[in-house]
């Protein structure tokens, strides 16, 4: 089994016609004993989605790019939702997590597709609202 890797990053969605994920940078743990420090590099996310209106269901593109010199296999991605400012609560978005096995080859990039919807129910306050996202990721050398 492989050294697992961990991933926190912040992005943003915008609940427009044309939705982007800001990319950020990553620190992965290191293999040093204690695991007290940290690489930076590890592997990033960035994505975008389009198209976006009340009761619309959309797919959220990441794309992971890994900064390793060896491949990897992301196994889980989770997405949390804040605020689209006020009076637009960060219910009205709703972004499914990932579980499973996908393979990202050494300094290179792979993709991985979230289903995202926004509430049929978003009112006016979420026209151009910015949703911050919180990313949380794992993954295993390969």
């Amino acid at each position: 089994m492989g050294r697992r890797l961990g991933l926190a990053m912040a992005g943003a969605l915008l609940a427009s016609a044309a939705c982007t994920v800001s990319t950020a940078q990553v620190r992965a743990p290191s293999a040093s004993a204690g695991g007290a420090q940290a690489a930076p590099h590890g592997f990033g996310i960035s994505g975008s989605v389009g198209g976006l209106f009340p009761g619309a269901h959309r797919a959220l593109v990441l794309k992971v790019t890994n900064h390793h010199g060896f491949a990897i296999v992301v196994r889980s991605v989770s997405v949390l939702v804040g605020a689209g400012g006020h009076g637009c609560p960060a219910g009205n978005l709703t972004v499914a997590g990932f579980s499973g096995a996908a393979p990202v080859p050494a300094r290179g990039s792979g993709n991985i597709t979230l289903p995202v919807t926004l509430s049929p129910n978003a009112g006016d306050a979420c026209q151009g609202a910015v949703f911050p996202l919180t990313y949380s990721a794992s993954a295993t050398a390969a």
